[in-house]
């Protein structure tokens, strides 16, 4: 299974890195201003609210609380998880 970055997904599809950058800031600027972004059929990214947890520190086995924060979700559309279910092309 190979890792893909960036540069892989500008040079596959002919877009390049400063169009493929401003899509990925749109993205992440409207999630973080708590807005969806749904691209039908391929994924959805939505902000939602992580309730505050105990956890333990390992070094020290002391107990704490973390504050509550918002996150971003991702779910992948009926498309993408049928492509995926498929496998690889042959």
């Amino acid at each position: 299974m190979a890792k893909r970055t960036k540069d892989d997904v500008a040079k596959a599809t002919g877009v390049t890195m400063q169009k493929l950058n401003e899509i990925l800031d749109y993205i992440v600027g409207a999630v973080a201003a708590g807005d969806t972004v749904q691209l039908t059929g391929a994924f959805t990214v939505k902000p939602v609210e992580a309730a505050a947890r105990t956890v333990r520190v390992p070094s020290t086995g002391e107990t704490m609380t973390t504050k509550p924060k918002r996150v971003p979700r991702f779910s992948a559309g009926s498309d993408w998880k049928r492509v995926v279910a498929a496998g690889p092309k042959s």
